[in-house]
């Protein structure tokens, strides 16, 4: 789940580069609750911060156990059910 680097382009004014911070405000908006997000969380279970992002991965093997810790120290619970087919 790791997102690009963000690139910052070279701007020739002052104006430029205000314009595009602007027009991507959203986006970084959005990048900064996320880390800010995964810090807390990272701070609650007192583990690092690639910890938390390496749990929210789907491409990596988090167990079980480490899903429900941070469920609960995020204030979730984690039901499991099994049907028969």
């Amino acid at each position: 789940m790791t997102q690009p680097k963000r690139t910052i382009p070279a701007f020739a004014t002052e104006s430029e580069e205000a314009n595009w911070w602007l027009e991507n405000r959203d986006a970084h908006d959005r990048d900064f609750v996320t880390a800010a997000a995964n810090g807390e969380l990272a701070r609650r279970l007192g583990v690092r911060e690639t910890v938390v992002r390496r749990m929210l991965d789907p491409d990596h093997a988090t167990r079980l156990e480490n899903i429900e810790r941070a469920l609960l120290a995020a204030g979730a619970h984690l039901y499991l059910a099994l049907d028969a087919a």
